[in-house]
């Protein structure tokens, strides 16, 4: 499915009030339901972290067979500590997929990794999260992309 603009939704039947994400004003009968967007969307994971979440933050579990294509860390509030420290990987190798020499947590951006992991076996993610001393602040999001 390729991008949709939000004047071209694609027709759908009956909506829930519940289902509905994105409703065209014009047309009541035409919409984005969150099934829809999950289907899309399937091998994406995103989970938010914060400077004092407890540490490995887990992230998801993938099955066997899956292949983990892109992780990406927005870090949006920067951490305020020395030695601050992010990593994305499992308990085996806690940064395979996202190195901490690979981002900087003090400074706000988007930090990219492509690994093309594939996991042999069911396998649970990890941030691995060293505050640093003195944190008090530091925020953002992990946004994992896998290929079942």
């Amino acid at each position: 499915m390729s991008d949709v603009e939000i004047n071209q939704l694609p027709a759908v039947a009956a909506i829930a009030a519940a289902d509905v994400l994105a409703l065209d004003q014009a047309d009541a009968t035409r919409g984005l339901t969150i099934a829809q967007l999950d289907a899309r969307y399937a091998g994406t994971a995103l989970v938010p972290f914060a400077w004092g979440d407890a540490s490995p933050k887990p992230l998801l579990t993938v099955p066997a067979g899956t292949r983990v294509l892109t992780v990406r860390l927005i870090v949006d509030s920067a951490f305020d500590g020395a030695g601050a420290a992010l990593a994305v990987g499992d308990a085996g190798e806690p940064d395979r997929l996202l190195a901490a020499a690979e981002n900087d947590p003090s400074t706000p951006g988007i930090y990219a990794a492509h690994p093309a992991a594939l996991y042999g076996a069911e396998t649970a993610l990890a941030l691995t999260i060293t505050s640093g001393a003195g944190t008090s602040q530091g925020a953002g999001a992990v946004i994992v992309t896998t290929d079942p």
